[in-house]
């Protein structure tokens, strides 16, 4: 019986998982697919493994067209794909050089899956929009040939349901997916640039006043919510960051003897981008007053032992901690509870932020404070570093001092 080719592999996602694992921490290595001409995996030692179709034009070296990253791309998808590339290769036609048979999903897939800029709440949020509201109208559609009136025919339908602030985010994404491929010479233009928004954008300015804090901090006492959902809500308020980096802290980021939490921001490994937790990709560094360490260590009195302070029910499967929607959730049926008027967690960040201004504190330390990028050429180019520790500290135990006040 003949023995397989080392380097060829069988045309099943299990044998293709295989070689990308076995391959993790080696050199650069390339498999054919067996059956499938043109059609191949390069497994990488960082432990991915990317499709390509290999072809070589006539009088032309040997060239290769990436097809996506395995995982993101199916098998089904790359197969299909290389059969589609070997037919134009018939034609004459060299796919470098022509995009015009790449369809819409097939660029929105690569852009999830290999954009740069996309934080990981974002790429969760694109891909579900792509899957229900986009794929279905224009998902087979060369991605050159989407006109603007196939935009503008999705938004119309997401605003039948009775959502227009859905049909913006929509034409939002399909404009993000364009943008991306046009960087990548994938495609000339946007059809989403020819749409008009869908919905008004406003500025939102809602600032909870003292007697709506002290009413929201004292309901938490008064209803069933889980205690680590009683403590998120508390900590946003008292720290003023967001919902999501408060529900998802990490025990590590934690260090009481320094009376800091640090969330960490982006940093690149290697030529890798590794991805932090905050917004805008700056480390933050949290002085903690003393109400906030005292909320974090009864927090650690009643976590499991594991990497999250707020660790998710164990039948939980999207995140490993509290989903920060959950918050947004538990903040709504305590405003319909209490009759406290449209606040959100969000909004905390406001209350502290015009707390702080109204205390003569500077623009730089309420910057700090809520981690704003400034946009002055001094903050860009020169003093991005300064943590201003002193004034920093006095801030946030100032405003956990008043909000101490405000609930009594």
């Amino acid at each position: 019986m003949p023995r397989p080719s080392k380097n060829t592999v069988k045309p099943r996602a299990e044998a293709i998982r295989k070689r990308i694992k076995d391959a993790t921490g080696q050199p650069t290595r390339e498999y054919r697919v067996e059956g499938h001409p043109g059609l191949v995996l390069f497994t990488r030692k960082s432990g991915i493994g990317k499709f390509y179709y290999v072809y070589r034009m006539p009088k032309q070296k040997q060239q290769r067209f990436d097809l996506g990253q395995f995982g993101p791309t199916t098998l089904a998808d790359a197969t299909q794909r290389a059969i589609e590339l070997r037919a134009m290769v018939g034609r004459g036609e060299n796919p470098k050089q022509s995009h015009n048979g790449m369809t819409f999903k097939e660029m929105a897939e690569k852009f999830v899956a290999e954009s740069q800029t996309l934080k990981s709440s974002t790429r969760v949020n694109y891909r579900y929009d792509l899957k229900k509201n986009i794929y279905p109208a224009i998902g087979s559609k060369a991605a050159a040939d989407v006109t603007p009136d196939d935009v503008l025919a999705i938004c119309r339908d997401i605003k039948t349901r009775g959502s227009n602030v859905q049909a913006q985010r929509t034409k939002t994404t399909i404009g993000g997916v364009y943008r991306w491929g046009i960087n990548e010479r994938y495609v000339k233009h946007s059809p989403a640039k020819e749409v008009a928004a869908q919905a008004p954008t406003s500025v939102r300015k809602r600032t909870p006043d003292d007697d709506e804090i002290g009413t929201l901090w004292n309901a938490l006492d008064k209803t069933g919510l889980h205690p680590s959902l009683k403590l998120i809500v508390r900590l946003g308020i008292i720290t003023g960051q967001r919902r999501t980096e408060v529900a998802a802290v990490r025990v590590d980021e934690l260090d009481f003897d320094k009376g800091e939490w640090r969330i960490p921001g982006d940093d690149t490994v290697a030529g890798r981008r590794i991805e932090g937790r905050t917004k805008n990709g700056r480390e933050q560094i949290v002085y903690l007053s003393k109400q906030a360490q005292a909320l974090f260590r009864e927090a650690m009195k009643t976590t499991r032992d594991g990497d999250y302070l707020f660790p998710a029910d164990s039948r939980a499967k999207a995140l490993p901690h509290i989903n920060p929607q959950s918050v947004t959730k538990a903040v709504q049926r305590l405003r319909e509870q209490f009759d406290v008027d449209d606040i959100t967690i969000h909004d905390m960040r406001r209350a502290l932020g015009n707390w702080c201004k109204d205390s003569n504190y500077s623009i730089e330390v309420r910057d700090l404070l809520l981690n704003h990028l400034g946009q002055r050429v001094d903050d860009i180019h020169y003093s991005s570093s300064a943590r201003m520790e002193k004034q920093c500290r006095a801030a946030w135990q100032g405003w956990a001092d008043h909000v101490e006040s405000v609930v009594g």
